[in-house]
């Protein structure tokens, strides 16, 4: 019960304090002294999800103290660095090829088409596969520690393994979609404004139209997270969240969505690639991950 009522603190503690410091960064940003900087051009509803990121990530430790969790194994980084680190990568082995599969397939069936602009020993293919991995292995190390590290540990203490599964893919599913629209101008920005904006990023959830994408999302969350509940660490999802990531921005780099293709409905607009396939692939994984593995260790 008291990991139940902190974690809700904290979900408050983020919310109210993310909103603030919206506004503080926005004021530091705009301040006089990078007038003639291209960070003048941010808008204020570009600045408020990173406000909310940072607040989460900085607002876990006390949680995770709070509750007495505060090892590097809650974090879900119990197992020495070389074995970690050589788990990332497998990882993203295991990420590119599911992710490359699932390209491959949707090339085949005409709903993406090569697009061969970029020639692939150009240094300019170079830059965008290297900013690629960049990106993937970011993400993949932020939202992995956040998701299948502290928050998984904590709800671990509120709820069963099964639970814990399903509402943190559902988490991480839901974030996905909450979307800041509203454009403040520059001169009403205020305090309070971050809460605007808030209120106005779940518009889309009226929207059914990302159901199929929503789904897929929540596929690879429940993967991911009976990867973290086999292993005991996150190794393995950084390095499979990453290939994902990497292989994502690659296939839309290097391919474009036919929207005249019969099997187009087999893609969300999320990004024109996840959808109803890439929820059926991500389902057949998970199904073959918990019986190969999860279940049968469970079992013996």
């Amino acid at each position: 019960m008291k990991a139940l009522s902190n974690f809700l603190v904290y979900i408050g503690a983020t919310v109210v304090f993310g909103a603030l410091l919206s506004y503080l960064l926005f004021l530091l940003i705009h301040h006089s002294l990078f007038e003639q900087s291209a960070l003048l051009q941010i808008p204020f509803h570009k600045i408020v999800p990173r406000a909310f990121l940072l607040v989460a990530l900085v607002a876990l430790w006390p949680l995770l103290k709070s509750l007495g969790l505060s090892t590097g194994s809650n974090l879900g980084f119990g197992i020495p660095p070389r074995a970690f680190l050589a788990a990332v990568g497998r990882g993203m082995i295991v990420g590119i090829t599911i992710m490359a599969s699932l390209a491959i397939v949707l090339v085949i069936l005409g709903v993406r088409v090569v697009n061969l602009h970029i020639s692939l020993y150009s240094l300019e293919f170079m830059g965008i596969l290297v900013k690629a991995l960049f990106a993937g292995l970011l993400i993949g190390l932020v939202e992995e520690t956040l998701f299948r590290g502290a928050l998984f540990s904590v709800l671990q203490e509120a709820l069963n393994v099964t639970g814990t599964i399903v509402f943190i893919a559902f988490l991480y599913a839901a974030v996905h979609f909450i979307r800041p629209r509203t454009e403040i101008p520059f001169d009403d920005v205020g305090w309070f404004s971050g809460f605007t904006v808030l209120s106005d990023s779940f518009s889309s959830y009226w929207n059914l139209g990302f159901l199929d994408s929503f789904l897929a999302l929540l596929a690879a969350g429940i993967f991911l997270a009976l990867v973290r509940f086999k292993t005991g660490h996150i190794g393995y999802c950084i390095g499979i969240h990453a290939g994902w990531v990497l292989s994502l921005k690659m296939t839309k780099k290097l391919t474009g969505l036919d929207y005249q293709s019969d099997w187009g409905f087999l893609v969300g607009n999320y990004d024109g690639i996840i959808g109803y396939l890439a929820l059926g692939w991500l389902a057949v994984a998970s199904l073959m991950y918990y019986f190969l593995y999860v279940r049968r260790v469970a079992v013996s």
